[in-house]
């Protein structure tokens, strides 16, 4: 079953992918107008720590690793490739983790003002 969390997950999972696709196919288009491409990287990088800036802190690291995965296979090495599939995992996981943890927190802190508030009830008739 998919909850709510990971349905946020995605949608930033997404919106990172659009935007990596968006900052390649630009590269892209600069590297057939003269760029080397061996600036590309840098160039990426460049842009896409230009767009993060005004990310919520805990939805960067997963927007920014789904942004890397869209960088073409044959413009990364293996060990590359493998950090950033590695990275996109890592920063869904402590997403969807944290999300989950605060929402526990969250449901907890709840659950103790309630029980509270019928002890302050209950002591008051």
């Amino acid at each position: 079953m998919i909850t709510a969390i990971e349905v946020q997950a995605k949608q930033i999972s997404l919106a990172g992918a659009a935007a990596g696709a968006n900052i390649w196919d630009a590269i892209e288009s600069a590297i057939e107008a003269g760029l080397p491409a061996s600036k590309a990287r840098r160039v990426f990088d460049g842009m896409l720590d230009a767009i993060v800036d005004d990310l919520p802190d805990d939805e960067c690291p997963l927007f920014v690793a789904s942004a890397y995965e869209v960088i073409p296979a044959d413009a990364t090495s293996t060990a590359e490739r493998a950090a950033i599939d590695a990275a996109a995992w890592a920063a869904w996981t402590v997403y969807v983790d944290g999300r989950a943890d605060d929402a526990a927190a969250q449901v907890a802190d709840y659950r103790f003002d309630c029980a509270r508030d019928e002890r302050l009830l209950a002591g008051a008739k």
